[in-house]
């Protein structure tokens, strides 16, 4: 008994459907999209707006720049999207794999 207890099971192992199986690779997919979106998107409007004082006045023009919200929402979605996606493709093809199969060659 210990021996089951001290091995991690992956799903696939522990003969969960494919729906919830294919589910939870769109939600790791989603967490990581928000996550990336949520550091990246600022970090890159605060270097692009540094970055652009310092060009403007470099050529010496106003440096005065306009910053969109619903530019950068849509960015974030577009990440997700893009993200489940591409989740897809792994989450059917785990979701094919039979359990019985993946735990006859453990």
């Amino acid at each position: 008994m210990s021996f089951y207890l001290s091995t991690p099971m992956t799903l696939p192992e522990s003969s969960v459907r494919k729906r919830p199986l294919l589910l939870s690779r769109i939600t790791q997919a989603t967490t990581l999209a928000v996550a990336a979106a949520g550091i990246g998107i600022p970090v890159g409007v605060a270097a692009g707006h540094w970055l652009w004082i310092v060009y403007a006045h470099g050529l010496g023009i106003a440096a005065a720049a306009a910053l969109h919200t619903t530019t950068f929402v849509a960015l974030a979605a577009a990440a997700v999207i893009v993200a489940n996606v591409i989740a897809l493709v792994p989450g059917a093809l785990a979701a094919r794999i039979p359990p019985a199969g993946v735990l006859r060659t453990e």
